[in-house]
């Protein structure tokens, strides 16, 4: 209850050092927790916030008993550089999200600087490549769509892209064999399955 919180944030104030974080744009709760190497919870506890709703320019009381760590250049993203909002809802889990945006759950993860495997309803979470992005990916052409590689796309990635569609039928389609790799700008014929 409320008396244990409180005793959890006197240990707190008397082991670790006090920071004010202020949210810069772009950030969610998901990347300071994961900065600090505290969890979600507890900066939402700390802040007293009742959604994970943050603004740029807001300040945020962190307890870390280590420094932040060292932001050594953002992590290349493999998929596309836009990235959308997923707002969790209730009943969710993260393999469901990750089947909805066709990736997987150690991507949002790493996306999102979750440790363990918990999420909570109303918890924002950051999305690379979502699916609606295939479309504008994908030209008709006949029979076929085409497809343009991006930036760190393999073939299975391709597949799962595309509803029903198989890494050897796009290696026969393209006469790709085992060796052939795949290279960012390339066009790549997709039987159309619909």
């Amino acid at each position: 209850g409320g008396l244990e919180k409180e005793k959890l944030l006197e240990e707190i104030k008397k082991v670790s050092d006090r920071s004010l974080h202020i949210v810069r744009s772009g950030e969610n709760l998901g990347l300071i927790a994961g900065k600090y190497r505290v969890s979600v919870n507890q900066l939402m506890a700390w802040n007293n916030m009742r959604s994970t709703m943050i603004r740029p320019g807001q300040k945020l009381v962190v307890y870390s008993s280590g420094s932040p760590i060292a932001q050594a250049g953002s992590k290349p993203v493999v998929r596309s550089a836009t990235s959308s909002t997923h707002t969790v809802k209730s009943g969710e889990n993260l393999g469901l999200i990750a089947k909805k945006y066709k990736c997987t759950v150690t991507d949002l993860k790493e996306w999102n600087s979750i440790r363990g495997s918990v999420i909570v309803p109303g918890q924002m979470l950051r999305v690379y490549q979502p699916a609606e992005e295939t479309a504008q990916n994908a030209v008709t052409e006949g029979k076929f769509l085409i497809h343009t590689v991006r930036n760190g796309d393999t073939l299975w990635d391709i597949a799962r892209e595309y509803d029903g569609v198989t890494v050897d039928q796009i290696k026969s389609l393209n006469h790709l064999n085992n060796a052939s790799r795949i290279k960012p700008g390339q066009k790549l014929k997709i039987a159309q399955t619909s």
